[in-house]
């Protein structure tokens, strides 16, 4: 498929410029297609499709004027803050949460609210660029920014989670019956965030494999969710319970896609294979997922 191709502002910048320079030293006529970006291209192309011009579409200026430098995250200083604010929010979140229910945090938990804190504040701003770039028309809007919200939420419910001792909870108990839903609002929010997670992440992984051609690789915000998912996981386990049948289903859908899509794409393609590594492990979360209420 795709291999080492990865298109971004950079790269088209220096495609461009190392092909022009070889016209200059060969003495031949180069034809740059095309001249202006085209983004109703990018409902039949995908992202790419839109962005082939040397002009912008929307003020017809010049992409890469001489002299001026290409950079891919032109506004690397309020993602980078939009990161901190967020990992210092998971911190805040799990101070507050041992405070309002003292109990003994462990080293290996505070490492998992480090690692998830990280994880979400390094890689908010690429999130936050993907949506904004590879989103057109309202359904896509709604699709991206929802996983982008629940990505965000992830790992302010995980370090609560974290600190209070709390299980992952099941599908059921946010969307099953009345008799099986949670009473504690953290608990069904956490869940719900879940379940936002695993159907977009579906309708994501399902794309790569029948249509993959025009489907971006949705790494930055699966793997910001799915990093406190697992943790949660791993270290506060449901001891007893019975393996759901959903949950099960997703783990075997997202195992099989991120196989299939590895294979598929090569490993010369770095946001495949990080796309495929975020895969697998909401399906190691989904599998071990339990319905504790059910015993």
């Amino acid at each position: 498929m795709r291999e080492s191709a990865l298109p971004s502002p950079v790269n088209q910048a220096r495609v461009v410029s190392e092909i022009l320079d070889l016209a200059r030293h060969e003495n031949f006529r180069v034809n740059l297609f095309e001249a202006y970006d085209e983004s109703w291209k990018r409902e039949i192309e995908g992202t790419v499709g839109g962005s082939w011009g040397l002009f912008d579409s929307a003020q017809r200026t010049l992409k890469y004027p001489p002299g001026i430098p290409i950079s891919n995250f032109p506004l690397w200083k309020l993602q980078m803050c939009s990161g901190i604010a967020l990992a210092t929010l998971v911190f805040g979140v799990a101070w507050l949460t041992l405070r309002r229910k003292p109990r003994e945090a462990g080293l290996a938990t505070w490492f998992a609210v480090g690692l998830s804190a990280t994880t979400a504040g390094i890689l908010l701003g690429v999130a936050a660029q993907k949506m904004v770039y590879e989103s057109y028309g309202a359904g896509s809007w709604l699709l991206w920014g929802s996983l982008l919200l629940a990505a965000t939420a992830s790992p302010v419910s995980g370090a609560n989670a974290l600190m209070s001792g709390r299980a992952l909870p099941a599908f059921l108990e946010v969307v099953g019956p009345k008799n099986c839903r949670t009473r504690s609002v953290p608990a069904f929010m956490h869940g719900s965030v879940l379940i936002v997670t695993a159907v977009i992440g579906t309708a994501t992984a399902l794309g790569l494999v029948f249509d993959p051609r025009f489907i971006d690789f949705p790494f930055a915000a699966l793997t910001i969710a799915a990093v406190p998912f697992a943790a949660v996981t791993l270290l506060n386990p449901v001891r007893n319970g019975i393996r759901p049948m959903a949950e099960s289903a997703f783990a075997g859908l997202f195992l099989g896609t991120a196989i299939y899509v590895g294979l598929n794409e090569g490993p010369a393609n770095w946001q495949s294979l990080w796309t495929c590594a975020a895969y697998m492990l909401l399906a190691f979360t989904l599998w071990r997922a339990r319905e504790s209420f059910l015993q």
